[in-house]
């Protein structure tokens, strides 16, 4: 950022086909990357894109595994290399210019790139730093990626702004997470769902010193009521939930102060200078309480993907407002609630199905601690509906029977109960610990033989 460089954040575990295509699509001049690490020859890697990639004209490998004919990033640091490494003229990005290029997880297709401004960059971590009462005093504990979403607004926005120290994890593991915690005596933990589901199931949590931690800030999944007043009780600190998407505005965020009926069950309320509306799938708003489509717009929205008008086109209204592809309500408090992807609605004999609903109620189950619900296709009625769970322990067996009693015990209504169970040792995870339900949905088939549930 100091030479005027735009940067593109890029997540570990990408491969040589995906990167040649993000490459390519940045047009990107300049790559810097690890020798190896986690067993991966990260320089390899780059070095086999230098035919397919023309632009890419500099590789800096950085730590352990530099070769001959590279310079080095870490004297490039300590401006011990030749400085014709480096443009000649330093240049300033203006406030409202394109500064970074993020990715998109791309899991079905091709990764996305879409744009982003200081303004709308800092505009999103001010928030932040409001939400939490963040300050100079606070230690940050970023164990979501700090390459993307809301690690990074959070582990590097917003801690530059307060100036106060933040502390990495190499490679998330719930142990090493929860000893990090203890040993840096950190006030603010910054993760996804996912994380707090694992770091639960640590045995012996009360062995553990945490009296330093006050709140974690979570994102980019939906967080189950259940787990949340769990970690609470737990961990002795208040949950923080944040709503929003890396291309469009982060329109939401629980704070502090909110009570725990807001802070456990919703995404709470507006963020200065952001609007939101709920839409009937003709784009016309509806009144407060009913469910519909989220769309908003405000200063943290991103400026649009790069070079690709059709997806502009599908996310971006011609008024600016940012179609988040997600269900939800606002009450005539400002409040919002998430039920859920709108993709990921289960359609089953024509009825629409939310997973999230199932998923909160499953997850009462003493023995389950993950779960995913996800719809798989059928010739009958569409779609019927499969749970994936993890077991607290592991060689317990749970029968469909069993679930089905719970969830009746529970008031849920007959057309939402689990066809098929899954009993999983772990839910497939992205880089960022998301649950990948398309690709929970392709290997539920592949075990069934194609056939789908039955």
């Amino acid at each position: 950022e100091k030479i005027g460089g735009i940067i593109v954040p890029l997540t570990p575990n990408l491969r040589t086909l995906e990167l040649e295509y993000i490459l390519n699509k940045t047009k990107c001049s300049a790559l810097v990357c690890p020798g190896s690490y986690r067993s991966i020859d990260y320089l390899a890697m780059a070095n086999s894109l230098r035919s397919k990639c023309p632009s890419l004209d500099q590789i800096f490998p950085i730590g352990q595994g530099q070769r001959s004919g590279h310079a080095s990033f870490d004297k490039l640091l300590e401006k011990e290399e030749d400085s014709a490494l480096l443009p000649a003229e330093h240049k300033s990005i203006g406030e409202d210019e394109v500064y970074s290029l993020k990715i998109t997880s791309g899991t079905t297709t091709r990764p996305k790139v879409f744009t982003y401004t200081e303004n709308g960059y800092v505009n999103a971590a001010y928030n932040v730093v409001e939400a939490l009462k963040l300050s100079s005093e606070d230690v940050v504990a970023a164990m979501a990626p700090i390459t993307q979403g809301l690690g990074q607004l959070v582990g590097f926005g917003a801690t530059t702004i307060v100036g106060c120290k933040v502390v990495l994890i190499d490679h998330f593991n719930p142990v090493d997470a929860i000893r990090l915690l203890e040993k840096e005596n950190v006030t603010v933990g910054v993760a996804v769902p996912t994380m707090i589901s694992k770091m639960l199931m640590v045995p012996s949590l009360e062995e553990y010193d945490l009296g330093s931690l006050r709140a974690f800030q979570l994102g980019g999944a939906l967080l189950a009521p259940v787990v949340a007043g769990q970690f609470e009780e737990s961990f002795g600190c208040t949950i923080i939930n944040t709503y929003g998407s890396s291309e469009g505005p982060i329109p939401f965020s629980t704070r502090l102060e909110d009570p725990e009926e807001i802070r456990r069950y919703t995404v709470g309320s507006l963020h200065k200078g952001h609007e939101v509306k709920i839409v009937d799938p003709s784009g016309n708003q509806l009144p407060p309480g009913e469910l519909g489509e989220i769309v908003s717009r405000g200063p943290s929205t991103g400026s649009g993907y790069l070079d690709d008008p059709g997806a502009n086109k599908e996310s971006f209204t011609d008024d600016g407002w940012f179609r988040h592809g997600d269900l939800g309500s606002i009450d005539s408090r400002g409040t919002a609630r998430i039920t859920g992807r709108k993709n990921e609605i289960i359609i089953r004999g024509g009825q629409n199905i939310s997973p999230k609903e199932i998923e909160e109620l499953i997850l009462l189950m003493p023995e389950i601690v993950e779960v995913a619900v996800v719809g798989l296709p059928d010739p009958v009625y569409g779609e019927r509906i499969c749970a994936c769970v993890v077991l607290r322990e592991p060689h317990r067996d749970l029968s469909l029977e069993a679930m089905a009693a719970f969830l009746k015990g529970h008031d849920l209504a007959p057309y939402k109960l689990p066809e098929r169970i899954e009993v999983l040792k772990a839910l497939p995870c992205s880089g960022g610990e998301k649950i990948q339900k398309e690709r929970l949905v392709k290997e539920v088939l592949q075990k069934a033989g194609g056939e789908g549930a039955s």
